[in-house]
């Protein structure tokens, strides 16, 4: 079978493998893929930047050129002014220039000084001026709009005498004859604006003159250019560079979205720049080199599915084959869970029935004691009153007698859910306790190992000293061994603790508000020392570190047993490498601050009341009785009974009244109820023992539970009674 298995996993192991491989591959396809897409993406931004560059810096020399041949014509016709015979020479000369040396410098304009035009060559009339800036000291820059939608840049100089010339350079005509035939990919292209951002050189005809965001939004009517703007911005500031954004094919008239790469540099123009930007769809780069990937990882894919069909053909040949000899004994080890499963489901379904009657019992029988208790009470209340061999008497006896049959029927039913313990609870000296625990581990110790004490207060506690004994000798045979062979030191401290800082130091939600202090015994090695996973199981049944069956693992799960049994706690702390140390507390028993002097006495008079609840002629001597029961019929009715035996009678509710009641006077008898509130009157008891030694102390139970006869024996609780209560049942308890 195991061998079977292993190849299970050793196929399952496989397939792991080849997965891992193909996650590797991937994301090493995946990382040469960015790697390559972003190189061949920052080439073709460079090689756009330099083309936005080379037409910059021609923009900038034609601009200058034709700056220098203004200067000479604005000489010229100075000259001309002062002979008049070279005035014709002037504009002869102009349109010679015109016509055979400058393709893009499509006219000149001259104005006298008052604006009337004395030469328009081409007949240029400007709608609009979108800038002005100079050139030089002499020569301005005009950017202007015509009146046939077309973009003019004028340079312009005024003479000595006050007339302008101005040389026409048509936008449209340097931009076909410059700029235009630049391809950048399939649709890219090559555009100018000045440096607010209205366009001057374009392939879309229409956009001429328009801003690029603004104007752009209401002749498209589209609303978000953000990621235009972002880049424009830079533009504005003169910067050069290389950005992708998302905008629109202009020149398209579907206007489709688009991813675009733009890279921009200023042409300077004197004080002011022109922006040459070159536009270029993403995609024109993008998707080839997307395209050649997918064609690769296509064939890798068909390549590793193809291995992956032929290690899922031998898996399953080797699947099936474990199959056909696991299911044999699949089959018989089936049948035997069958058969078992069988015969247990008998014992459990009888199981969970005598669990669900000893629930069921248990309620009952406490309902049907409070209904028997003032039954039982009222009747032997009448049976005092009534005189012995009358009618009245005799009926009232027989409600009585009636009653404690059903009393003994209800001790019956609840016999099915009773728990007896034997264990004897003395007040103990905590350092004698210690003390001769140091001598037993002492005693055991190796020589490598050396056992320190530190007492400190003098405190008394309520337990068991075999028990008590048995937790320190079991938590410092864990700490030997621990230790080693190496040297070694077991400290065991003694002092006290408030619960309160006993709560806030273990973090707990609370502590039993009965107790004030806590003896605290600390028991420290320094061993190999516990990681925290096996830290959080050592109390756990069966748990060992020891090998070869050294260990049961029950030791420090008895221990923990025993310290919950006295009402304590235990708690550990490790580190790996620097040892151990077990933190126990116990409730301190505290001691009495003043004797009362008073032991209450049981006994009647020679006549008076016995306890089988017969009528007696005489009374009992005065007691005082403190009663606790969440009843308040049941504490009318035993207040009622007590005080006609000549009892003072105290009745409390619940406990923190009854502390109240201890605290104001002295009682001779404390009868409480097992449990108000979820409160328990044996923890009450315990608490209260040191301070109230002469006290007799009396339990009333539905039925007898371990806790009880354990407290019974350990001398925390002087007596119990069962319900229905009674004051015979209460006084017999204290008796006893």
């Amino acid at each position: 079978m195991e061998t079977q298995w292993s190849k299970g996993k050793i196929m399952r192991a496989a397939a792991v493998v080849l997965v891992a491989v193909m996650f590797g591959f991937g994301l090493l396809a995946n990382g040469i893929w960015r790697n390559y897409r972003d190189a061949v993406l920052d080439r073709q931004k460079e090689q756009m930047l330099l083309t936005a560059e080379s037409v910059s810096r021609t923009l900038e020399v034609s601009v200058q050129r034709s700056a220098a041949d203004l200067d000479r014509f604005c000489t010229l016709t100075e000259a001309a002014y002062e002979d008049p015979e070279m005035e014709p020479v002037s504009g002869e000369l102009i349109r010679s220039y015109i016509d055979e040396y400058d393709n893009f410098v499509t006219g000149v304009i001259v104005q006298a000084p008052g604006g009337t035009v004395k030469m328009n060559t081409q007949g240029v009339e400007v709608a609009r001026v979108l800038d002005e800036d100079m050139v030089n000291d002499s020569v301005e820059l005009a950017q202007t709009l015509g009146t046939d939608g077309r973009i003019y840049l004028l340079l312009r100089e005024q003479t000595n005498r006050g007339d302008t010339i101005s040389l026409v350079i048509d936008a449209d005509s340097y931009y076909q004859s410059l700029i235009s035939d630049i391809q950048l990919g399939e649709n890219g292209y090559i555009m100018v604006k000045n440096s607010q951002g209205a366009v001057l050189m374009h392939p879309v005809k229409e956009q001429l003159g328009y801003n690029a965001v603004g104007d752009r939004k209401e002749m498209y009517h589209v609303e978000d250019l953000s990621s235009l703007e972002n880049m424009l911005q830079a533009q504005y500031e003169g910067k050069t560079g290389v950005q992708v954004y998302d905008s629109y094919w202009w020149q398209d008239p579907n206007l489709p979205k688009v991813t675009k790469i733009s890279a921009y540099t200023p042409a300077n123009i004197g004080g002011d720049f022109l922006i040459i930007s070159a536009v270029m769809d993403y995609d024109d780069v993008y998707m080839p080199v997307l395209q050649g990937f997918q064609s690769i990882i296509g064939v890798m894919v068909l390549m590793f599915a193809a291995i992956a069909v032929v290690i899922g053909v031998c898996a399953r040949l080797v699947l099936q084959r474990q199959e056909a000899s696991e299911e044999i004994a699949y089959l018989r080890d089936l049948n035997d869970i069958l058969q078992k499963m069988k015969r247990s489901e008998e014992t459990i379904a009888h199981q969970q029935r005598l669990q669900i009657m000893g629930t069921m019992t248990g309620g009952i029988a406490h309902e049907f004691n409070n209904l028997l208790t003032p039954i039982m009470g009222y009747a032997d209340i009448l049976m005092m009153e009534l005189p012995e061999g009358s009618e009245e008497y005799d009926n009232v006896s027989e409600i009585y007698d009636a009653a404690e049959k059903a009393k003994e029927i209800i001790q019956q039913l609840s016999t099915l859910s009773r728990r007896n313990m034997e264990t004897a609870f003395k007040e103990l000296s905590v350092r004698t306790v210690l003390t001769r625990a140091v001598k037993m581990v002492r005693s055991v110790c190796p020589v490598n190992v050396q056992v320190e004490e530190q007492f400190g207060e003098e405190l008394n506690i309520l337990g068991n000293r075999t028990q008590i004994n048995q937790v320190i000798l079991n938590i410092c045979v864990n700490a030997i061994h621990a230790i080693g062979d190496r040297e070694g030191t077991i400290c065991i401290r003694e002092g006290s603790v408030s619960s309160g800082e006993l709560a806030a130091r273990h973090q707990l939600a609370e502590t039993p508000r009965a107790w004030k202090r806590f003896a605290q015994v600390d028991i420290e090695d320094n061993g190999c020392g516990m990681t925290k996973e096996v830290l959080d199981q050592i109390f756990d049944p069966f748990f060992t570190t020891k090998k070869n069956g050294k260990g049961t693992g029950l030791g420090l799960s008895l221990v923990e047993q025993i310290v919950n049994s006295h009402k304590g706690y235990i708690f550990a702390e490790s580190q790996v490498g620097k040892g151990s140390v077990f933190h126990l507390y116990f409730p301190v028993l505290e001691e009495q601050e003043a004797e009362n002097g008073r032991t209450p006495g049981m006994e009647t008079a020679e006549s008076g009341r016995g306890l089988d609840g017969a009528p007696a002629s005489g009374e009992l001597s005065p007691h005082s009785i403190l009663i606790v029961h969440r009843n308040a019929k049941v504490l009318r009715l035993l207040e009622k009974n007590f005080a006609k035996v000549g009892f003072a009678v105290t009745s409390c509710m619940d406990f923190n009244e009854a502390l109240e009641a201890l605290a104001s006077g002295t009682f001779d008898i404390m009868a409480a109820e097992e449990y108000v509130d979820g409160a328990g009157a044996v923890d009450f008891f315990m608490s209260v023992k040191g301070l109230y030694k002469d006290m007799v102390r009396v339990v009333i139970v539905d039925r007898v539970s371990r806790e009880v006869l354990e407290a019974k024996q350990r001398e925390i609780i002087d007596g119990y009674t069962e319900s229905p209560v009674s004051v015979p049942g209460i006084l017999g308890a204290a008796r006893r």
